[in-house]
């Protein structure tokens, strides 16, 4: 791979060979969601996964962004009842503060993403 692609994947969260030390911080400290059925169990991946990629992010690298997107994709998981909005709110957060995001633009970009939920995935398929 050319120095340059790996500096660029390095320095935007995406390159998947190196560890995240604040991740595996954030995924210690993970609430632990009791998850029976299909979609809860999916539901709680993606909330791990999701606060593990944005607590990894640096400055810049569209942190605000991923913010938005996970919210708005938890939050219809949320309102389908597969995971309780106050879990995912409260992973979030913790996320957004360990990738250094202000309190005040945490806030915003919650209350706007749960405000634009999207629809959840069907996962009949993923059996």
């Amino acid at each position: 791979m050319d120095t340059w692609l790996a500096d660029a994947l390095t320095r935007t969260g995406h390159d998947r060979t190196t560890t995240a030390p604040a991740a595996a911080r954030l995924a210690a400290a993970m609430p632990v969601v009791d998850a029976q059925t299909g979609p809860a169990r999916y539901a709680a991946g993606a909330l791990r996964s999701a606060c593990a990629e944005l607590a990894a992010m640096e400055p810049d690298t569209g942190r605000n962004r991923k913010l938005f997107r996970s919210t708005t994709r938890l939050a219809g998981m949320a309102q389908a009842g597969w995971i309780d909005r106050t879990v995912v709110e409260a992973a979030l957060i913790d996320a957004a503060r360990h990738a250094g995001l202000p309190a005040a633009e945490i806030r915003y970009v919650l209350a706007s993403g749960f405000g634009r939920p999207l629809p959840v995935p069907d996962i009949r398929s993923a059996a």
